[in-house]
């Protein structure tokens, strides 16, 4: 593609959402369409939202190094995942973008997901720009009662098995209760890549303050750590640049490569910027990593 034809600033899609429908627009050399898999659901289903980015050209030609995060009512994000793909070579490539979300319901009525910001910065010219979705909405039936009974009325403590026991023994059936307690030495904990990352950001983080370079230079070595722990690799002496293409070409969950690249790059341009940081950056950002990585954690 063209990067000459990415233009920054804010394209909005202006359109009427319609069920099952592929909505569609190309603005800035991106084609961009989302679909929403229907209309109407019960409260115990599950809807599926997509949202596919599509340009003439590589995978470096544009670089999304924010998060897509949907603003929701009556829903919930239960599944996340991102896939980019290439068909075709030189002059002929096509790249597609593509964000999968499962939203799950958290009331009744008429839900509504919010227009989503898709930001970006073209490659290799660092020129920013916006794309926002549609807003879209799903109504969802109330919930199906869940019946009563059928459960073990009483919960299963040690009392209660003692209990049994007495009883067993009392109607002469011969059997034996046999409760033991056995010391056991307590298994040694484990903690993963992912933990001790978040370990490491809160100390960065309170080492920082409110310093927004000072903690983009801490997280920007953080996750490197995190990158060469997991993943047994080594960026020593690489420019960011290098690191980047480095995690496009190995295996690497796409919504991992797609967050931790993106906070990367932009550590890289504000380490050293001298433009003044908007107040309260420093703890958005902090928080925006926090919650993917104990996401990511929780789900692991």
């Amino acid at each position: 593609m063209n990067r000459h034809l990415a233009i920054a600033g804010i394209a909005v899609f202006s359109f009427v959402h319609s069920f099952s429908a592929s909505i569609q627009v190309v603005a800035a050399g991106i084609s961009v369409s989302q679909s929403l898999d229907r209309n109407s659901i019960a409260y115990e289903e599950k809807a599926h939202l997509e949202i596919v980015l599509t340009w003439s050209g590589s995978q470096f030609a544009y670089r999304f190094d924010k998060p897509l995060q949907p603003t929701l009512d009556k829903l919930k994000v239960q599944q996340f995942s991102s896939t980019i793909s290439s068909n075709g070579s030189g002059a002929d490539e096509v790249t597609t973008k593509k964000y999968e979300f499962t939203l799950a319901p958290t009331g009744s009525g008429m839900a509504r997901i919010e227009p989503i910001t898709v930001s970006y910065v073209t490659w290799p010219d660092s020129i920013p720009g916006n794309l926002v979705t549609e807003g879209m909405t799903l109504n969802i039936a109330a919930a199906i009662p869940v019946p009563k009974g059928g459960k073990w009325p009483l919960p299963v403590t040690l009392p209660v098995l003692i209990g049994i026991g007495v009883v067993v023994l009392g109607g002469g059936t011969g059997a034996v209760l046999v409760i033991r307690k056995r010391n056991k030495r307590p298994a040694e904990i484990v903690k993963t890549p992912a933990e001790l990352f978040l370990e490491r950001l809160a100390q960065t983080r309170d080492e920082s303050g409110s310093d927004l370079k000072r903690f983009q230079t801490g997280l920007y070595k953080n996750l490197l750590w995190y990158l060469e722990t997991k993943y047994a690799l080594d960026f020593s002496g690489q420019a960011v640049e290098d690191i980047v293409k480095t995690i496009d070409a190995v295996g690497i969950p796409e919504i991992e490569k797609d967050h931790i690249c993106g906070w990367l790059l932009r550590a890289d341009r504000e380490k050293f910027s001298p433009a003044t940081p908007a107040p309260g950056e420093t703890i958005r950002l902090e928080t925006e990593v926090r919650e993917f990585f104990e996401t990511m954690q929780s789900q692991s």
